[in-house]
């Protein structure tokens, strides 16, 4: 696997590294927020670098019953 990377140059991979910098954080971070709002843990948002993973993360997430909305019904202090 690491041969793979060893016929890259130095610049490369140094470019490689930048535009991995700059893109995780604008993939990651939104899908971190939607899913704490949601009520599910933050880390499945890591799902996004996962090629099938991340758009069955996508219909979960779409389909599934949010617990947050869930805690929301049943939470009768805020009707008073």
């Amino acid at each position: 696997m690491f041969a793979f990377f060893m016929t890259w140059s130095t610049e490369s991979l140094l470019l490689l590294g930048i535009y991995a910098a700059l893109v995780i954080p604008f993939l990651v971070f939104p899908f971190w927020m939607v899913s704490t709002k949601a009520g599910f843990p933050g880390w499945f948002s890591l799902a996004v670098f996962v090629p099938v993973l991340n758009i069955v993360f996508f219909y979960y997430l779409a389909f599934a019953e949010w617990p947050a909305i869930g805690a929301a019904r049943h939470d009768t202090s805020r009707l008073t």
